[in-house]
Order: structure tokens, then C-alpha cells, then sequence
């Protein structure tokens, strides 16, 4: 069982109690709006002010499921009240509360249309920002705000606490249980559920009772705030203590609350933009989607030479310095992000593909030279994606990295001392080429929270202050293995040309600089000296890898590699050598 598949990340967690505060603090509100004895218009204006603070910093889908859920939470309570089956206390003290023939003055009919106008306001803002309404996702999360406060405040107030608390309990299970039926058509643009489930992971690993689990405990917290008000003081030194704690605590966690809620009023700035110069990047997407076709068919003969023609067309197309050409902000909308750019930087692994099948051909033919050339044509495309893009282009362009750097891995043993250098020149040019990943990053979290809101905005400031999502993860560990890997190619190559032409294996890394390579590059997993040990003609040379631990030449394959122990993390006790890659 995956413990931290089911429990979540860090990240997760500072996601899920920021949610579950601004959750119960607007439950605490509708609930003292409820209970509370002052004038009606001061009640309805706390209720207004608790949805309307909500709008400076773009969380407009929460924002309507509060402006939903709170008079039907004052409606339950009141509804419960009026049958005078249950006996929920006010604020203040344990009795029900009477209530006296509502009267409205002159000074009633003014505060009422204070209040419409508000109303309307808020509504004016709110609605054309929501997005298209996800009515699952929406009604689960209303459902879920509604009944839970209602429920929590019947839990502590009731005459029948137990009987309350365990309908609270099915109402946790049963609402994690519709979160669960419905995370598959979670939408982009209604993000509201779908901002808890941060992988995979998480989502397979059954009902996504955590962050509800949460939710109902603070729920009991602020019912039990509406129900007794703030802590009374008096009593035992043990219960001041106490007291004195859980003050504190509320206090700081309002103050990190505030802190975060001014964060989410500024955005990300705008990076300048990467090139002005034309490329060819939209002719090779074309290319890439054709190709994408032809593998579709399984890559038939009466297309070889169409096939042949796209390849042929490509290879001087990518020895320019090509990059992906966003233009900010016009391109920070999710239709055009994911139509104009994601959709079809996909397609282009289709031509990475048709690359390295026609690399295998001609290794079969014995055209070693063909082969490499068409390797380094792989490198070449990689690189584009690595220039100007966002997170997506990135990752996709690591991967088609790995595509070639496997090929040369299996090749390094039967290359000419040319071949080699050859290689490493090719890779001096594409690292030299290739932009900052801290740059794609910034550029991917600006257009992220345009496109995608106040979500993407709460997960990068808590991806800023050292709390990674398990996407933000990913990209690093991708950019350190790209990064160790193509040292130690490099490095492994050099040493194979200095080997050939002294008879004998250097006897440290830094005789190859500037015979056999212009600089050596440090280990991508822990910026240090790779590790080398020569032996007479023979050599070892590997990374300290993911576990930035040097376990003295232990290896293993890429499956073992990247599994995972008990509580979800990478296995460790393996360093990563170059055949990792293509070890059974």
C-alpha cells in the first residue's frame, strides 16, 4: 500500500488546510449569522463581505459556492429552530432562541436595498469570471459546504451530540465517496475539487478522504466557535494553558492566512520574451502531426517515401536555433495553451519516433554514421522544446533526450575517436543552446495563473517557499537525470577518445579539458565531480543519482531505479551509471 499516495505530499496538505480554513471561517460566518442576536443587515453584510473578499484575489469559483452555501446554511439552521425538534443554542448561551414578530421600519427598507445593492455588485463581478460551470464538481462542493457546517454545528449543540456526529461521519465518507465517482471529468476551468488532486497518485488510491476528513474538523471547530464563542478564560492553570496554545495557534495560522491571501493579490510577473526572430518550430509541429499520421497506419510501405520526404525536410530544419514561440499574454488562455501549444508539441514525439526507427535502420544497414546523424537530429529537436516553453515542452523535450542518449549509450563501445567527438560537440551545442529551467518555470507558473486562476496561483506560492508539488518534482528530477546523463555520456566518450589515442585511460577527469572536452560537466544530482576510478585501460563513471549518495558503484535498471519504497519515496542505495539506461 502506498502510504503517501494516499496521505499526500506536503504540498498537498498546505493546499488542502488553506481550502479547509477559508471553508470553515465562511462557515463560521454563515453559522454566527444564524445564531447571532445582532441586527439582521449586520449579520447579512458579514455573509456579503466573506464572499466579496474572496474577488480581489480571482477565487471566483469559490467565491459562488459560498455566496450559495451560506443562506442555505442560515435556512437549515433556521429551518431546525422553527420545527423545535432539536434545541441549538446561540452564541452566547445554551437556550433556544425565542424569536420576536420581525418589524420593518424606514431605516429596514434603506439597509435592505444597501444590501440588493451589494448583492447585485458582487454578482456583477462574480458571474462573468466563473468559467464554464463543472456541475459536479460545483455540486458536490456546495453540497459539501452546506451540509458539513450544518451537521458540525448539530454535533455540539443538539441534544443528541452522538446521533449528529455519526451522520457527519457518513456525510465525510459519502461525500469523499461522489469527489472519488466524478474526479475523472474534473474541469480545467472549474477548478475547485480538482486543485486536491495533485497526481495520479493520489487519485488512485481511493476516495480522497484526507482533505474532507480535514474539512469536517474544521467544521467542529468553527461550530464549536459559533456555539460557545471564543474560549471562555477562568478555570484550571492546566485549561488557561490551553487556552493560552490554541489562541496562539489560531492567531499564527491567521497571520500565515493573511500573508498568503496578500500573496494571492499580485501575480507572477510576465518574463520578457525569449526571441523575436522567426523559426521554423510551427513547420516542424506540422511535420510532427503528419508524421503522426503515417504511425497511426503502423508506418506502411506505400508511405515510405512521404515518410522519407518529412525526415529528409526536417533534418536542416532543426540545425537552426529553434524555439517555441508563446506570445504573452495572448497565448494565457486554457484553449490556447493546450490547443495552439500542448496538443501539439505532443504530436512531435511521433517524429522523434519516426527518427530513431530510421536510426535503427540504419544501424541494421551498418550506416553507423547515418545513425548518428540522425540521433543528434533527435538532440537537435529536444533542444527546440527546451527554448521558450513552458513546463509541458520541457518535459516532453527530456524525453525525446532520453530517446537519443539511449541509442548513443548502446553505440559508445563501437565509435570512432571522430564519431565521439562528434557527439560531445553536439552536446556542447544543444547545452549551450538550451534555456534556464528556472526561466521555463517562471514562464509556465505566469501563464498558469492567467489561465488557470487562484488555483495555480496557491500552488506556486507554496512551490516558492520550498513546499514542490509532485509536477514541480518531476521537472527537477527529469532536469538533473537530463543533466547526469549527458555528463556522463560526454565524459564516457571523452575518456573512450583519450583512451585510443594515449594508450591508456586519464588518470582524472580533468586531463580530458581541453583535448577531449571543452569543460567538465558536474553530476546533475549533486553539482559535484562525477565519480571516476580508473583501472589500467578499464574505467568506472557514474553519478552519486536521485539519492545524492555515492553507494560505491551499485547499480541497477531504470525500473528499480524509480520504484518506490513503502512510504512513496525513491528507493535508494543506487547510484546511476550509463547503463542504467539499457540494463535489463
Amino acid at each position: 500500500m502506498n502510504v503517501a499516495g494516499l496521505l499526500g505530499t506536503p504540498h498537498f496538505h498546505a493546499l488542502s488546510l488553506v481550502l479547509v480554513s477559508t471553508a470553515a471561517i465562511e462557515a463560521l460566518i454563515a453559522l454566527w449569522a444564524a445564531t447571532s442576536r445582532r441586527h439582521w443587515f449586520w449579520r447579512a453584510l458579514a455573509v456579503c463581505v466573506g464572499v466579496m473578499i474572496l474577488l480581489p484575489i480571482r477565487a471566483y469559483q469559490p467565491a459562488l459556492v459560498f455566496a450559495i452555501s451560506s443562506p442555505l446554511i442560515i435556512a437549515a439552521i433556521v429551518a431546525i429552530r422553527s420545527c423545535g425538534g432539536q434545541s441549538v443554542g446561540d452564541a452566547t448561551n445554551d437556550r433556544c432562541i425565542r424569536y420576536a414578530r420581525i418589524r420593518y421600519g424606514v431605516s429596514d427598507l434603506l439597509l435592505a436595498m444597501v444590501l440588493v445593492g451589494l448583492v447585485i455588485a458582487t454578482l456583477l463581478k462574480l458571474l462573468p469570471k466563473v468559467g464554464q460551470l463543472h456541475v459536479g464538481e460545483f455540486a458536490a462542493t456546495t453540497v459539501a459546504q452546506t451540509i458539513l457546517p450544518v451537521l458540525a454545528l448539530l454535533s455540539v449543540s443538539s441534544r443528541r451530540p452522538t446521533f449528529w456526529l455519526v451522520f457527519l461521519v457518513i456525510a465525510v465518507f459519502g461525500l469523499a465517496g461522489l469527489c472519488y465517482a466524478i474526479r475523472r471529468t474534473l474541469g480545467y476551468e472549474w477548478y475547485l475539487i480538482g486543485v486536491l488532486f495533485e497526481s495520479s497518485r493520489v487519485q488512485s488510491t481511493g476516495f480522497p478522504l484526507t482533505p474532507l476528513v480535514e474539512l469536517a474538523l474544521g467544521m467542529l471547530a468553527a461550530a464549536g466557535v459559533a456555539r460557545y464563542g471564543l474560549w471562555p478564560a477562568g478555570g484550571s492553570p492546566f485549561y488557561r494553558t490551553s487556552r493560552r496554545v490554541g489562541l496562539t495557534a489560531a492567531a499564527l495560522w491567521g497571520v500565515c492566512l493573511a500573508v498568503i491571501y496578500f500573496q494571492m493579490l499580485r501575480l507572477t510577473p510576465w518574463p520578457p520574451p525569449f526571441s523575436s526572430q522567426t523559426n521554423h518550430h510551427r513547420r516542424l509541429i506540422e511535420i510532427s502531426q503528419r508524421m503522426l499520421g503515417i504511425e497511426r497506419a503502423g508506418f506502411p510501405k506505400n508511405l515510405d517515401t512521404t515518410r522519407q520526404a518529412l525526415i529528409a525536410e526536417a533534418i536542416p530544419l532543426l540545425q537552426t536555433a529553434n524555439y517555441v514561440p508563446y506570445e504573452l499574454p495572448q497565448d494565457a488562455t486554457p484553449d490556447r495553451w493546450n490547443n495552439a501549444y500542448i496538443a501539439p508539441t505532443q504530436h512531435v514525439r511521433s517524429l522523434a519516433r519516426a527518427l530513431d526507427f530510421e536510426c535503427g535502420a540504419a544501424l541494421a544497414k551498418g550506416e553507423t554514421d547515418k545513425a548518428i546523424a540522425l540521433t543528434l537530429t533527435n538532440i537537435r529537436l529536444g533542444v527546440m522544446l527546451q527554448r521558450g516553453g513552458t513546463v509541458v515542452e520541457d518535459l516532453i523535450g527530456v524525453a525525446i533526450h532520453g530517446l537519443a542518449n539511449g541509442r548513443l549509450v548502446a553505440l559508445r563501445t563501437d565509435l570512432s575517436p571522430a564519431q565521439a567527438r562528434t557527439i560531445i560537440e553536439a552536446w556542447d551545442r544543444a547545452i549551450a543552446e538550451q534555456e534556464d529551467v528556472e526561466a521555463i518555470i517562471n514562464r509556465d507558473r505566469a501563464m498558469a495563473e492567467r489561465a488557470y486562476g487562484w488555483a495555480s496561483r496557491l500552488s506556486n506560492i507554496f512551490e516558492q517557499v520550498g513546499l514542490p508539488s509532485e509536477v514541480c518534482w518531476g521537472v527537477s528530477e527529469a532536469q538533473h537525470r537530463r543533466v547526469a546523463t549527458t555528463s556522463l555520456l560526454q565524459a564516457d566518450l571523452a575518456i573512450r577518445v583519450y583512451r585510443h589515442e594515449h594508450g591508456a585511460v586519464p588518470a582524472n577527469l580533468g586531463q580530458l579539458v581541453p583535448e577531449c572536452l571543452s569543460r567538465i560537466t558536474p553530476d546533475g544530482y549533486s553539482t559535484q565531480p562525477l565519480i571516476y576510478r580508473p583501472s589500467d585501460t578499464e574505467f568506472l563513471l557514474y553519478s552519486v543519482g536521485h539519492d545524492r549518495h555515492d553507494d560505491g558503484g551499485k547499480f541497477t535498471n531504470m525500473r528499480t531505479y524509480y520504484s518506490r519504497q513503502f512510504f512513496g519515496n525513491l528507493v535508494t542505495g543506487y547510484d546511476y551509471d550509463l547503463d542504467t539506461i539499457t540494463r535489463p
